[in-house]
This record gives structure tokens, sequence and C-alpha cells, in this order.
């Protein structure tokens, strides 16, 4: 699964070489995009490792900003807009839950020459977070390493613990299903076997339909069978079940009322042959 997202990305670390000492009770020193490009300094060569793809924000300025402290800290803050690939689990679509992770590391740097660690506020989130058919629950980062052909690197890692919404599938399939599916058994209570067998087939095609229009629009990246994709095809085959039926019991009536004739023949021939 992709999901996209917005945040600031935030690092600090130490450079000694930028230190200095300042008569007027400067604290920092803030640079802004274009000022820090024109100088030279040192900066992580950290990268998404399941980045699909990356977009910095340049409207109205590019967001970015850089903060010198006297003591050579070094705070480089970025709003990023990306989009990543996190595997994921749809077995009990659409009341499936997920954790979306995304990796942080240097790109050359070995873990033995950089070590990455969370500042103790980690990670903060606004008030109200969701994503378009999901729930947002926690959040969880936590420090490990990533091992490659190249080496060992040292990895953040963001944990994102995500929920379906089922509501719009449930109102949407699953309710219309079901009332349809209520409607074909009340179709074997029709007495008239042709009005029933009309009723059914309109029904099992407006199942068919709906169901086709789920398949498509809905459900084109869930590649698995899913509780849902059963609910629908027991609903199909209980309305081809109720068509068959009603043909049936059809068949069967005119099957009754033919031995009946015969039966009525044969006592008027009998009477007949006493009469003779």
């Amino acid at each position: 699964m992709t999901y996209t997202m917005s945040f600031f990305v935030r690092q600090m670390w130490v450079d000694p070489r930028l230190s200095f000492n300042s008569r007027r009770n400067i604290e920092t020193i803030m640079l802004d995009a274009s000022t820090s490009e024109r100088l030279p300094l040192w900066i992580p060569d950290t990268y998404f490792v399941n980045e699909l793809l990356a977009v910095e924000h340049e409207m109205l300025v590019r967001n970015q900003f850089c903060r010198i402290s006297q003591d050579g800290t070094v705070l480089l803050s970025r709003r990023v807009t990306l989009t990543a690939f996190s595997p994921m689990n749809p077995n009990l679509f659409p009341y499936d839950s997920h954790k979306l992770r995304l990796h942080l590391e240097s790109y050359g740097s070995q873990i033995k020459d950089m070590t990455y660690h969370w500042a103790p506020e980690r990670v903060s989130t606004a008030d109200y977070v969701n994503g378009p058919g999901f729930f947002v629950s926690d959040f969880l980062a936590t420090n490990s390493s990533g091992t490659t052909s190249t080496g060992s690197y040292s990895r953040l890692t963001i944990e994102i613990d995500v929920k379906r919404n089922p509501l719009p599938h449930e109102l949407g399939l699953l309710l219309p299903l079901c009332l349809l599916s209520i409607l074909c058994l009340c179709t074997t209570w029709i007495q008239e076997p042709i009005y029933g067998s009309v009723v059914a087939v309109y029904l099992v095609s407006v199942i068919a339909i709906l169901y086709g229009t789920f398949i498509l629009n809905d459900d084109g990246n869930i590649p698995c069978m899913t509780p849902l994709h059963i609910y629908a095809l027991l609903s199909c085959g209980l309305g081809f079940g109720c068509l068959l039926c009603k043909d049936n019991v059809k068949l069967f009536n005119t099957a009754n009322k033919g031995i009946g004739k015969e039966n009525t023949a044969l006592k008027f021939l009998y009477h007949l042959h006493d009469v003779d």
C-alpha cells in the first residue's frame, strides 16, 4: 500500500567549527534556504528508505530554515510531502488495521561513522490527524539498524497505527446487499411464479451490478479474498437460489396440475365403464 503525508523533518547535530562568541548577546543565527545553500555547511545525507516520491514545498518561499547556536548546534527544518510504500495485509477488509512504517537512514555514512537518535519529544502531531478512509490511532518512534550489501546503517523508524473506517462500506454495500437478500427470500412467498421469477431476476441483476461496481472501483488494489467478497458472493448465490427455487416450484405446480387432470380423466372413464 502507498500512503502520502505532509510533515516537518527537523534534524539537529553539533558542528564545533560553527561555534561562536557574541558580544551582542546573540544566541542563534538564523539562515534561510538560499543563504544556507551558499554557505559550506555540512548536512547529513538523510533519506527515506521506502520513499516513492518526495516534494519540498516552495510556495511562497522555500519551506526551510537553519539555526546555528553558539555552541555549534545546528537545527535544520524542512517541510516535505512524501509518498511511501508499506506492506499491508487486507484479509479482514473493511475491518482491518495496519502499521505504516517510514524508515530514515544515512545514504552513505555507515553506523560506525554516524548514528541517528530521536530527540526527547520524538514525534509530535497535530490535534486531529486522520487519512481518507482511515483513523490514525497512535505513533511509535524506534531506533534500529539496517544492513545492505554495502554495510550497516543507523536507522530511525516511525510506525503509524491506522484502522480503516468500515462505515462507508457498510452503508454502501453491506446494508444494500442485506436488504436485497431479504427481498430475494420474500419472493419465494409470491403466489404467482411468473411475478416471482421477474422480481428475482431483477434483484439478482442489481446485486451483480453492485458487486461488480465494488470490485472495479473500490477494491481494485486488494488482491486477496476478503470477508466482504464472500458476503457479496453469498448474496448473489442467494438471489440465484431464490430464482431457481421459484422456477422449480412453478414446474412442480405444473406437474401436479397435469397429474390431477390425468386422475380426473381416469375417474371419468371409470364411471363411464360402470354405467355401461
